[in-house]
């Protein structure tokens, strides 16, 4: 069967595009829904820790520059150990597809698995070394907020940010919030 396929090229360090598990599509669940869904997600040992996810829904299947900070919120909310954002196979096409800035930040490290920030508040939060990933399943909205690192004078707030190969697919660029 396909499970023993699939754990034979594991065994042999290789993997396969078909052994992806789909992530959630947040934005397109009812209210029930996506409350369900990230009270599976958001847990120790959850949904995403068993398997690589692929993040390939997004709100215009072709350019993922829209709404890209809710789709990418919903990515760094949900993803485990190994996940993957970008496009899914939409046929052969010559047109490169946009890639949206918020995929080149370095948002560091998960701190903890997500987790609703009180009971049936239908928010769901997850902090990250570098960021705190929201999402609101009321508005079927995500946002992402860069927390800042203090300097060396005490009223210079700054942060170096280097897009690190990974976390999210990108090029070796360095960005810079102040």
């Amino acid at each position: 069967n396909m499970e023993r396929l699939y754990d034979e090229i594991i065994n042999h360090g290789a993997f396969a595009w078909q052994m992806f598990g789909p992530g959630p599509s947040l934005a397109t669940l009812t209210l029930e829904q996506c409350v369900a869904t990230l009270h599976e997600f958001c847990r120790e040992n959850g949904t995403a820790e068993h398997r690589a996810l692929a993040y390939t829904w997004n709100a215009v299947p072709d350019d993922a520059t829209v709404n890209s900070t809710s789709y990418t919120a919903e990515f760094l909310l949900t993803r485990g150990p190994f996940a993957w954002i970008g496009y899914d196979f939409r046929g052969c096409k010559s047109t490169v597809y946009p890639r949206p800035s918020d995929w080149d930040i370095d948002y560091g490290e998960p701190l903890a698995p997500c987790a609703e920030t009180r009971a049936n508040s239908s928010i769901f939060t997850r902090e990250y070394s570098k960021a705190s990933v929201q999402w609101d399943c009321t508005r079927g909205v995500g946002t992402i907020s860069m927390k800042h690192a203090m300097q060396k004078h005490p009223l210079q707030f700054s942060t170096v940010l280097p897009a690190r190969r990974g976390m999210l697919p990108s090029s070796e660029v360095n960005h810079v919030f102040i």
